[in-house]
């Protein structure tokens, strides 16, 4: 049972701070903080468009997943190995993004 508690701790961490993320780099983006690296054909913008909208569609997901878990009385047995990859992935899913965040995103010279 404790080999569940920390990554039971990790999912809402990650959930709170990819949702914080999301908006920070679009705030920044559109006030010109940030920009991309490279042109906008490269790999690394592509990655980075990639990232941005892999985790908004993970994170919306886990949403309706947290809402259909609340309102759903029972949970099949099945559906609990399904949910299990599910939430586990998700921290993994938000530092990949970080990660391409950090290579191809930088700040706007002043």
């Amino acid at each position: 049972m404790r080999l569940f508690f920390v990554p039971a701790l990790l999912v809402p961490i990650a959930f709170v701070y990819a949702c914080v993320r999301l908006w920070v780099i679009a705030v920044n983006v559109k006030a010109g903080r940030s920009r991309l690296k490279a042109g906008p054909a490269s790999a690394r913008t592509i990655g980075v468009c990639l990232a941005y909208g892999g985790l908004w569609v993970y994170t919306l997901a886990m949403l309706v997943f947290a809402a259909r878990v609340v309102f759903t009385v029972g949970v099949a047995s099945r559906q609990f190995g399904e949910a299990f990859a599910f939430l586990a992935l998700y921290p993994v899913a938000v530092v990949l993004a970080e990660w391409c965040f950090f290579h191809g995103l930088e700040r706007a010279p002043a």
